[in-house]
């Protein structure tokens, strides 16, 4: 969705404002990290929607749209990593803000 670089005090305001199009937002949290040795870092932005219905409905609408010149993929995340604070299941090193 964003690099490392896109990142601003106002992309979380931002992400809440349009996934807001889509449902109730409880939390956004901006997540980075590098998924592999020697890999850049990634940016992940993880959304939590009050109901999974509406969860679907912005994966729906917004994977393959374009944002800061980059394509979103959007993505269902495990529910209890997300609400453990375990954004980096996937990934060797992270930082992230909520």
């Amino acid at each position: 969705m964003v690099g490392p670089g896109d990142l601003d005090d106002y992309l979380k305001a931002e992400v809440e404002t349009e996934a807001a199009k889509y449902g109730h937002v409880e939390r956004v949290v901006i997540h980075q990290c590098r998924e592999e040795a020697g890999e850049a870092v990634v940016v992940k932005v993880f959304i939590l929607f009050q109901s999974a219905a509406e969860a679907q409905v912005a994966q729906t609408a917004l994977h393959g749209r374009w944002f800061a010149g980059r394509m979103i993929k959007a993505a269902f995340y495990d529910e209890q990593l997300f609400l453990a604070g375990d954004y980096a299941s996937t990934c060797l090193s992270a930082t992230s803000t909520d």
